[in-house]
């Protein structure tokens, strides 16, 4: 094998070693776009679920006082209810008693 054969393989090895340091450089560049791809997306899904959290606790007082609000408002439904049955059976017990009596 002569020396001028010997360096064309030489040659030849060494651009496919530059091919593949070429490509592998690429693909770090890729896996570094990716990875930071994933952490601003894990970042801004922490961020969401910070913000669900916020909004669910605010619904939560929400329906905290509006259960307090339905409870007052049955009381005094409940009450007033109460006060028009035994005002209206005093009202037709006062037109019993006036329309029993003799003339």
């Amino acid at each position: 094998m002569s020396d001028q054969q010997r360096l064309e393989r030489i040659e030849q090895t060494l651009d496919k070693l530059s091919d593949v340091v070429v490509q592998q450089a690429r693909m770090q560049e890729q896996l570094v776009t990716l990875f930071k791809r994933m952490e601003r997306y894990d970042r801004d899904q922490g961020l969401l679920a910070r913000k669900h959290e916020q909004e669910q606790a605010l619904l939560t007082e929400k329906v905290v006082l509006l259960e307090r609000l339905s409870i007052g408002r049955g009381i005094f439904f409940r009450a007033l209810d109460k006060a028009i049955w035994l005002i209206a059976g005093c009202l037709v017990a006062a037109a019993a008693t006036l329309l029993d009596r003799p003339p």
